[in-house]
């Protein structure tokens, strides 16, 4: 989200800007690199959907998206940059209301979308896998965070004197060399064509000197420090000057001769406890904007899989979450995985003394084989090691689930129970059936009845058999198996097709969490389309008997007659 109000204010602003037209231009396109470029992953993935106005419903044009983004990269190298993306894997905890609401604005607009016929602009859930596998197939340096993107992306750009690509008003107030916003460029003829930012142009330009950086993010508000915050302290300080806040603000520090004159201000207007959590918010912002390269720790690993950036914080104490990925394959694609905190208490514990971020091989899927191998460096020794971690795998019946590799030698009658357990068939009402089931079976249902075109039958038994233990293991994201899981038979699905199917587990598991962090009550469940939330309508009667008449007065009998022929291929 940035700083308030400040991106716009920069881009109408001329004078901060340098064109790099002809930095490309002196160029050839079989030049060395010479422009190291730290890019924002998910900031660029964003602004490539927005921009190109693909839609992000009903299957979420992710061969659109692949197509786009590949060309927009390609571009990046042949104007003479070096590349690296950044991309998040999970949030700090600091993080959690910024993507509770993003989360929550999506339910909304999902539902608005559904009750009104309005469109709507959501990244869909499935974007950012599109974007690494981008920057795989281009054999790009990517790094995958633990934690909040935006201090690596600063560090690396301070401590390689390198650029950064990013729409992020935070990178426009931050101490790095240069800064390229996406909402500047364009590219033509595969070269990239936009401007360069400055922060000593932009501090020259309005008068400012380095320490006045802090206070206007404070004042001016950002994700970790919101606007309101400090909304009556801003506006009683400016209150006799004209022009619009950002104006006011940058008059005001104008109008001080030195740092000290301008604190002693603020420490007028603010209370002693107060004034000590002003001290605080200082403290932190003086050292993320002008000491970025202070804050992590970037230690470079080559693997066989190429170069790796991995990252760890300084002065923390590293868990077994900020250790671990799981890099797994398919086709020519590789990315990044990791175990989250809770999914992580199924397993043994490895001491972080004795690890690396990077993990070599994850064998197969927890579905598909009863063990995991992890290979990981022993920091003492320098050597790669090897720790099995046995799996867990029962039903909430205490049955063992079913690998995929075993559903063609399961007896059809006990086949058949199994799926009908999680789609609710066979007389049993899924308003009856155990909370965590709902959501499952209203989406099967719906799905094989809807899904345009319909999933071939070995492609479902796929889905399915995935979806099995999503609820003994709601942190993992059963769509690893589509991947993992023979691979030769899902070579003739089409990449939209794949990621259709992949987007559909994503973004049940997006809302599984949501519905846990609002402990909002499941037993209205959420329905999805090509892999899209439609939300929370099967159980809302004056909607559903209006649109869904046809759903709800299927017959059992008719359904397990689709079902098992399905099961039958």
């Amino acid at each position: 989200m940035g700083i308030r109000g400040l991106s716009t204010y920069i881009h109408s602003d001329n004078a901060c800007w340098t064109n790099i037209n002809r930095i490309f231009e002196s160029q050839s396109k079989d030049s060395c690199f010479k422009h190291r470029l730290i890019i924002d992953g998910s900031n660029l993935a964003n602004y490539l959907h927005e921009r190109n106005g693909l839609d992000s419903l009903f299957g979420g044009q992710y061969q659109e998206l692949y197509e786009i983004s590949t060309a927009f990269l390609q571009a990046v190298v042949q104007s003479g940059f070096h590349p690296i993306v950044v991309l998040e894997e999970i949030v700090e905890e600091e993080k959690k209301v910024t993507i509770l609401a993003r989360k929550t604005a999506k339910l909304r607009d999902l539902n608005r979308c559904v009750h009104n016929g309005e469109s709507t602009t959501r990244f869909p859930s499935m974007g950012y896998i599109v974007l690494s596998e981008v920057v795989t197939y281009l054999n790009l340096e990517t790094i995958f965070c633990d934690t909040e993107a935006d201090p690596i992306i600063s560090a690396l750009a301070a401590r390689l004197g390198a650029s950064v690509l990013s729409n992020d008003s935070d990178f426009f107030l931050t101490k790095i060399p240069s800064v390229i916003s996406l909402k500047t460029l364009s590219w033509d003829r595969g070269l990239l064509v936009g401007h360069f930012y400055n922060i000593d142009s932009f501090l020259q330009h309005n008068r400012l000197q380095y320490w006045a950086v802090p206070y206007i993010v404070i004042l001016l508000g950002n994700d970790f420090i919101p606007e309101p915050f400090y909304y009556k302290l801003r506006k009683t300080i400016t209150s006799h000057l004209s022009g619009d806040k950002i104006i006011r603000l940058f008059q005001l520090l104008n109008s001080f001769k030195d740092e000290s004159a301008f604190r002693d201000c603020l420490q007028s207007h603010l209370s002693a406890n107060e004034w000590k959590q002003f001290r605080f918010h200082h403290n932190r912002t003086y050292s993320s904007y002008l000491k970025p390269e202070d804050q992590v720790f970037i230690d470079p690993i080559l693997s066989h899989y190429g170069l790796v950036y991995a990252n760890i914080r300084k002065h923390s104490d590293y868990s077994f979450n900020a250790l671990l990925r799981l890099p797994w394959t398919w086709g020519r694609f590789i990315r990044g995985e990791h175990f989250s905190q809770c999914s992580v208490q199924h397993y043994q514990r490895l001491p972080a003394s004795e690890c690396s971020l990077l993990i070599r091989s994850f064998i197969n899927s927890i579905l598909v084989r009863d063990r995991i191998i992890i290979e990981y460096v022993n920091t003492s020794s320098l050597c790669f090691e090897q720790k099995v971690i046995q799996a867990q795998k029962l039903l909430p019946d205490g049955n063992p689930i079913p690998n995929l590799d075993q559903i063609s030698t399961i007896p059809q009658i006990d086949r058949l129970s199994i799926f009908l357990k999680i789609t609710g068939s066979h007389g049993i009402e899924i308003e009856f059936l155990p909370e965590p089931w709902k959501m499952l079976a209203v989406t099967l249902r719906y799905w094989c009845l809807y899904c345009m075109p319909c999933p071939e039958p070995s492609l479902l038994k796929l889905i399915v058999s995935s979806c099995v233990i999503t609820y003994q293991y709601p942190n993992r994201k059963p769509y690893h198996k589509l991947l993992t899981y023979k691979v030769n038979s899902l070579i003739r699905y089409n990449l939209r097709t794949f990621h259709q199917i992949a987007q559909w587990h994503n973004t049940y598991h997006d809302i599984y969490r949501l519905a846990q962090i609002l402990d909002l009550p499941l037993s209205s469940p959420c329905l999805f389309y090509n892999g899209n939330l439609l939300f929370h309508i099967l159980f809302v009667k004056e909607f559903r008997d209006t649109h869904f008449p046809e759903l709800i007065n299927t017959k059992s009998e008719e359904w397990i007659n689709y079902l098992t022929r399905v099961i039958e291929g």
